[in-house]
């Protein structure tokens, strides 16, 4: 009893140490980052150099690359096991009365080679599950490579427009400080706040944008061209196939397959397990001959195979398997129809956002046009002219922000 409990006392004043070094060296890591958060200039950055720090640098892209490289080994794995396994024993034969004589006569070594053959069908099947896996991690790698590279655009876009934002709000603030009415004091107090807002806002922006680029306690300012993305000419010829949506239908089409296989391996198990091996001598002993001849070697097999009183043949573990196919397959459906209607919602929703946009850039130029003097008339065409502006913003980032949508199934752009 004494021996655990010391041992358990170590344990706990070993994990008590460990424990609150962690702590000291995370409220380290705090306080830098905080003060990084606080005080770090910023620091300018392009597309192109945004781009290449987040494909390296990205956490989720980082680990989706690792889950691709990991699928890749599955199937060398999975060949691996036909190679014969060696094992190496030791053994030491005296009586406890001899133990003070032991010698090397008493020790015998010896090294074996296990080899063994697995059953065909079930390897086969674990074949197919590992390329399977594989193909899976890839098509999951270059959508998750497609959806981080939308939203470091996504990122710069909402940069542009936070910038145009402020600008806008600057204008209409300047242009409401001038009169000293009532009404104009309550608008003036509402622009404030709405610059508050955007405050707030450029704040999630720098967080987004450190997540993305895997950078804490940075403050980088995105500027520069960004590729040319729009589908305003071709947004009604989007069609579900080879061309657009593949990647989709391919991730869809690696799940019916799984649960395909799933049913062939259900009903591999209610066959006869088919067990093949090779016996041979001792590779090496101590002890004895050491020589190996080829008619040592003997080749078995056998079939067994076990009943479950409950299930004969197994045909309600294949029936589920089955059931939940046909689940997977009505589940896909489903989902067809809603991706189909989401793109059908995508497709209107960007046509109203291009008609408001040319009215929006319509009612400005008539404005600009205007040419009346009067005090009055001229600060409500400021507040109007304001007001339109920040729609017009706005108006551009949700259809940049669908064409981003658009962009991620459109399989000429990514090949």
């Amino acid at each position: 009893m004494l021996v655990p409990l010391v041992l358990s006392a170590c344990t706990a004043a070993r994990m008590g140490k460990n424990l609150e070094a962690s702590v000291v060296e995370q409220k380290r890591e705090f306080r830098d980052i905080l003060g990084r958060f606080q005080t770090e200039p910023s620091e300018t950055i392009s597309w192109n150099a945004a781009y290449k720090r987040m494909v390296s640098d990205n956490l989720s892209l980082r680990q989706s690359r690792q889950q691709k490289e990991d699928s890749k080994k599955q199937k060398t794995r999975q060949w691996q096991t036909l190679i014969p396994r060696v094992s190496s024993y030791v053994n030491i034969g005296s009586s406890i009365s001899d133990l003070s004589d032991l010698s090397t006569d008493d020790l015998n070594a010896s090294l074996l080679a296990n080899f063994n053959i697995p059953n065909p069908f079930e390897f086969y099947a674990a074949l197919y599950g590992a390329s399977l896996q594989q193909q899976n991690a890839i098509w999951s790698h270059e959508l998750d490579t497609r959806r981080a590279y939308t939203q470091l655009y996504s990122s710069f876009v909402e940069r542009d427009a936070i910038d145009k934002a402020e600008a806008a709000y600057g204008r209409k603030l300047k242009s409401l400080l001038g009169n000293q009415s009532g009404d104009m004091s309550a608008l003036v107090n509402t622009v404030t706040v709405e610059l508050e807002s955007l405050e707030q806002r450029k704040l999630y922006h720098r967080l987004s944008v450190n997540q993305l680029l895997n950078t804490p306690g940075a403050n980088w300012k995105l500027d520069g061209k960004l590729p040319q993305i729009s589908y305003e000419g071709r947004f009604k010829r989007l069609v579900v196939g080879e061309r657009f949506g593949k990647l989709a239908l391919n991730l869809q089409a690696i799940q019916i397959e799984g649960a395909i296989l799933r049913v062939k391996q259900v009903k591999f198990r209610q066959w006869p397990s088919i067990n093949f091996g090779l016996s041979n001598p001792p590779l090496y002993t101590t002890n004895g001959t050491n020589e190996f001849s080829s008619d040592d070697l003997q080749l078995f097999s056998g079939a067994n195979k076990s009943f479950d009183l409950a299930d004969i043949g197994g045909r309600q573990e294949i029936r589920d398997a089955e059931t939940r196919l046909k689940f997977t397959r009505e589940q896909l459906r489903q989902r067809a129809e809603y991706e189909a209607s989401s793109i059908l919602q995508l497709v209107r929703g960007y046509e109203l956002l291009i008609g408001k946009g040319q009215y929006l850039e319509r009612e400005i130029k008539r404005l600009g046009r205007t040419g009346s003097l009067e005090p009055e008339i001229v600060i409500k065409d400021l507040e109007r002219r304001s007001d339109l502006d920040l729609q017009l913003i706005e108006n551009q980032r949700q259809i940049q922000q669908t064409d981003l949508q658009f962009l991620i199934w459109d399989e000429t752009f990514w090949n």
